[in-house]
């Protein structure tokens, strides 16, 4: 068994971590004006800021990344995956915008990784068609926090467990390959049936 697993907002607090710096941003920077779509996941997406004002955001995305705490029982439940036989890999899209600091997102999210002990057989950055990797590797489950990449996934008949909290916008579409959590217990129970056979 094979399990595709992304990285931030999805291991890390990374993406919430986003939203309050990006919160902070917002009102220094635009006088709280800028808000749009609060249920996006992208923080580009949330607000009506220029290219300008993203790029300069985006720049404080490393340092939001080495403080992302682990989401709860993440570390735990892939720990739990590991001493069960399925084999892990991370697939994720960090990396493939157009940023001149990709190279140390991607460095810094290895690092991390490493530091907390988790032993993935592959690690894929610069993804932005996941759906692609994920049949490219087989995989049995993808595990993610993009309601957007989920739902193309699950069009593509992966099955794919979609952990997200409640002030992000759900899948459009949903259909039998995916599964809604909001938390690593969650996935824990869906994973463990999945191997036992059991009845959902």
């Amino acid at each position: 068994m094979k399990i595709a697993i992304d990285i931030d907002g999805t291991i890390y607090e990374t993406e919430r971590e986003m939203r309050v710096e990006a919160e902070i941003y917002d009102i220094e920077k635009l006088h709280g004006k800028g808000m749009i779509d609060k249920s996006q996941v992208w923080v580009q997406n949330r607000y009506d800021w220029t290219d300008e004002q993203n790029i300069e955001f985006i720049k404080r995305f490393v340092e939001i990344t080495r403080r992302a705490n682990l989401l709860p029982g993440a570390k735990e439940v892939i720990k739990k995956f590991e001493q069960m036989g399925i084999e892990l890999i991370i697939i994720t899209a960090r990396g493939s915008q157009e940023y001149e600091d990709n190279e140390q997102m991607m460095q810094v999210a290895k690092d991390k990784l490493k530091s907390d002990d988790f032993h993935f057989s592959k690690m894929i950055f610069k993804t932005p068609n996941k759906l692609q990797a994920c049949l490219d590797e087989k995989v049995d489950f993808l595990i993610d926090d993009s309601p957007d990449v989920c739902q193309e996934t699950i069009n593509g008949k992966v099955k794919t467990i979609f952990i997200h909290d409640g002030e992000i916008k759900g899948v459009d579409k949903p259909n039998q390959y995916l599964y809604e959590v909001g938390n690593w217990g969650e996935i824990y129970r869906i994973i463990y049936n999945y191997v036992h056979n059991v009845k959902q």
